[in-house]
């Protein structure tokens, strides 16, 4: 049948079709259409014309100004890279530099989708050679801290918010960084007001959110890693932080948690905690570990004109430190460790075995413990101090810092206790120092100076610093020492400055010096007196010799101090004689050190002294003057350590000016007169020979064994005066009148070449005859040149003429006493400068010569 209505299949197969190709073409309208669009506006972006709206928006986060001085390009893709150059943030104003920070390229993937939850988050953030600035301004204001600021104020208070702006609908942006890094950095620390500037270049640093699944990179923790160079030392830092959601979120007071690890030059500190305001700066409970094996060799890294770190080895720090909300944390459990080191920098020959230092709380005391040596010789030192708080703080209540602390060495020890009213600049210092020490000499090393040996020694002082505090000066009161060596009481003070002055006041019942110096007592010398050569040994011509020595005078020392000193001492041995009465006073002010008129006993009698040596102008200048009287000679040449060749009582005096730089140039001028004299005193043949023997060699008379045979010789008198100007002097008396000699003699005396012009004639007393011989002596102190200058006399007073005769009188009788030459009395009164004295004896019998055959023998082999 050909009715059939097969035709109309086709129709509705095409309209499904259309409907088909219809639908298709609304969905790629949907789809397609809005991606070209986007497409376009893609291409056709320019990120260039958003500049002065991206400068608004961080001017709005920040409060500052931002520049963008390069162009700014953006690579298309799903996550698009934006890049700039050249970008410069401002600086605060006040602030030494327009601009806090100027970065040559900032590189930035930020992810579109977040758009659309009004957040921009940007996946990574790379800056490249940025140059950063962080300053605190003279008045105290950091450039660190941003004010952000909105659209009906221009500035608020400090914020970590960094929500940067709201769209048409009234929705915050908030913005997140996934991960920074920088590169080539360089960051620069100043400080206004203390003039300090510190560099730091920051070779590489990241900062990522560490990935943990699907959560959002912003609330996971993040990995620090940074690698810098501070002031020429390599510096690392590592470890992890809280999440970066916390630092844009300024109502999370939540504990952010860090482990970071700083290391430098060996030494690393770890810090472990939390911080709830981590921008800030607030909120902190952190646990401190540091070590550092050489500290010296954290050095490079402190500001240049900081005092350097000892060389201690084997450091190791541990605290816990929390905010307080004030300017000082409370740190707790604090706990300091050393192990042995090489401290001979500081001190010669010290070396640190231990050191333990431990206090619970920065308001507690500190305990301490070091072991050590020095110089071989072992000590410690342990006690207590104040809280380390105290050293912090600018004041400290009454009564002040406490000390307890003591030193021990050598079964000896001292202690010192008391408190210092600042112990930061160490002022006000009221100490007890209280010793016991077994042997003093013993401490030597540790004390770095040679000791007395003072044995058993107990004693007590009050220790007190200077008004501007130790580094001023310091003193001792109350000083009491007592020990088997003697006692020693008063007070002693020093103050530095631009002049160094002392101020001392010492008393002593007993004081062995020897003892102190481990000198025991000296015994006399034998009374011989070694012959004489038939012939002397020719001295060359041109010696050098000088027995006055060239040293110079402390004219420095006298310039830069002032002070004064009094003693006062019972009982001082020294050189094994013994001074009693020991009462003087020396005054320094201003270049001129004065003696007091002061007074000793020494032994034998009593010598007053009193002078003044100006040392304040150009040349130093001497004024002297001392007078002994009664000075019994035996025990005076016992103290010098010489022989017992002679007894009886001496006196002196001398009235000396000089000036000069050193004791030659002194000498050079010596003006004043000085005399010596002595009566009625014994003295041995030896010695006698000793000092006329010259005189009888060199003129070829009589051998000077004659004086040796004599023994004890009486002396009558013995008279000197000289009288210099400018180093020159004359001898204005000089007399020697024993009951076998009379000498007497003439010349000058020059003190600055030390040469001699002497003409002496020794009278010798041989039996009933009497020898004259004529002598003149020349060179120097140091070469002595004797000679003849005429005839020999002889005067036979036995009338008996002839050899014949003048033996006779030597093998006759005993001759009669010899009553004292007529020189004795002038050269007496010259000497002694016109003051009273006692008068010369008569002698008695005028020396008997023993075993005439030997004397004849003598005499033969003399001639």
């Amino acid at each position: 049948m050909n009715d059939t209505p097969e035709p109309l299949v086709v129709p509705v197969r095409r309209r499904r079709h259309r409907v088909r190709r219809l639908i298709l073409i609304v969905i790629l309208l949907i789809i397609v259409v809005p991606i070209a669009a986007a497409v376009a506006a893609f291409l056709t972006f320019d990120p260039n014309a958003y500049k002065d709206r991206i400068a608004a928006v961080v001017k709005q986060a920040t409060g500052r100004d931002v520049t963008f001085a390069g162009p700014l390009a953006v690579k298309l893709s799903w996550i698009p890279t934006v890049t700039a150059r050249d970008v410069r943030l401002a600086n605060i104003p006040g602030a030494s530099a327009p601009d806090m920070a100027r970065i040559d390229e900032i590189e930035t993937r930020v992810a579109l989708l977040p758009f659309l939850q009004h957040r921009i988050e940007i996946q990574n953030l790379v800056l490249r050679g940025p140059s950063i600035l962080l300053e605190r301004t003279a008045d105290g204001r950091p450039n660190w801290l941003f004010q952000r600021q909105d659209s009906t104020q221009s500035g608020a208070a400090p914020s970590s918010n960094l929500q940067v702006g709201t769209d048409q609908t009234g929705a915050p942006w908030r913005v997140t960084i996934d991960a920074l890094e920088i590169t080539n950095g360089h960051l620069t620390w100043k400080d206004d007001r203390s003039g300090k500037t510190a560099a730091l270049d920051l070779a590489h640093a990241t900062l990522a959110a560490q990935s943990a699944g699907t959560a959002a990179p912003d609330t996971l923790p993040m990995t620090v890693a940074a690698d810098a160079t501070w002031q020429g030392t390599a510096v690392t830092l590592s470890g992890t932080t809280g999440p970066f959601a916390h630092l844009t979120n300024p109502d999370d007071r939540s504990a952010w948690p860090l482990h970071l690890t700083l290391a430098a030059a060996g030494a690393s500190v770890l810090a472990e905690g939390s911080i709830t305001d981590p921008l800030h700066g607030h909120g902190y409970a952190i646990a401190l570990h540091g070590s550092a094996p050489v500290l010296e060799a954290l050095n490079p890294l402190l500001p240049a004109g900081t005092a350097p770190l000892p060389p201690i080895h084997g450091l190791m720090v541990a605290a816990n430190v929390a905010d307080t909300g004030q300017p000082l944390p409370r740190i707790t459990n604090l706990t300091v460790q050393a192990q042995a080191s090489d401290l001979d920098s500081l001190a010669h020959g010290l070396k640190l075995d231990s050191l333990s230092m431990i206090t619970p709380a920065l308001d507690q005391p500190v305990t301490i413990d070091i072991l050590g040596e020095r110089g071989g010789l072992a000590f410690t030192l342990s006690g207590s101090i104040g809280p380390l708080g105290g050293l912090l703080a600018p004041a400290i209540p009454a009564p002040g810092y406490p000390v307890d602390l003591m030193l021990s060495a050598a079964q000896s020890n001292l202690h010192l206790t008391g408190t210092i009213a600042a112990p930061r600049t160490l002022r006000g210092a009221d100490l007890t120092v209280a010793t016991q020490i077994a042997d003093l000499s013993v401490l030597s090393p540790l004390a770095g100076t040679p000791l007395p040996r003072f044995t058993t020694l107990a004693g007590t002082a009050k220790l007190n610093d200077a008004a501007q505090g130790f580094g001023q000066g310091f003193s001792l009161t109350a000083l009491n020492l007592t020990a088997p060596e003697g006692d020693l009481e008063g007070q002693f003070g020093m103050t530095y400055g631009a002049r160094t002055k002392v101020v001392a006041a010492l008393r002593s019942t007993r004081l062995d010096v020897d003892a102190l110096r481990g000198i025991s007592a000296p015994t006399a010398a034998p009374a011989t007196v070694a012959a004489a050569p038939a012939t002397p040994a020719p001295l060359p011509v041109k010696t050098q010799a000088r027995l006055i020595p060239d040293l110079p005078l402390p004219v420095a020392g006298l310039r830069a101090m002032d002070g004064t000193i009094g003693v006062a001492f019972a009982s001082l041995r020294y050189g094994g004689a013994e001074y009693r009465a020991l009462v003087a006073q020396a005054t320094l002010a201003d270049g001129v050190l004065s003696l007091a008129p002061s007074s000793v006993v020494i032994p034998g009698g009593a010598v007053a002294l009193a002078g003044t040596l100006d040392a304040h102008g150009p040349v130093p200048r001497l004024a002297l003057s001392g007078q002994a009287q009664a000075i019994a000679i035996a025990p005076l040449l016992a103290a010098l350590g010489g022989p017992q060749a002679a007894s009886g009582l001496a006196s002196g005096f001398a009235n000396l000016t000089a000036t000069g730089g050193t004791t030659r140039a002194m000498a050079a001028t010596l003006s004043g007169p000085i005399g010596i004299s002595t009566v009625n005193g014994v003295v041995d043949g030896r010695a006698l020979a000793g000092l006329a023997g010259p005189a009888l060699r060199a003129a070829r008379v009589l051998p000077p064994e004659l004086l040796t045979a004599a023994g004890n010789v009486a002396v009558r008198c013995f008279a000197l005066r000289l009288d210099a100007i400018n180093g020159l002097a004359t001898v204005g008396a000089l007399v020697l009148d024993t009951s076998n000699l009379l000498m007497q003699g003439t010349g000058v005396v020059n003190f600055g070449t030390e040469g001699l012009a002497l003409a002496l004639k020794p009278e010798l007393r041989l039996g009933q005859t009497d020898v004259s011989v004529p002598v003149t002596v020349n060179g120097t102190f140091a070469a002595p040149h004797l000679a003849s200058s005429g005839s020999v006399t002889i005067d036979d007073q036995s009338h008996t003429n002839g050899l014949n005769g003048f033996l006779q009188s030597l093998l006759g009788n005993k001759r009669k006493a010899t009553p004292a030459s007529n020189a004795c009395g002038p050269a007496l009164a010259l000497a002694r400068n016109g003051q009273p004295g006692p008068a010369p004896e008569d002698g008695g019998p005028g020396g008997v010569l023993q075993k005439p055959i030997n004397l004849l023998q003598q005499l033969i082999n003399g001639q």
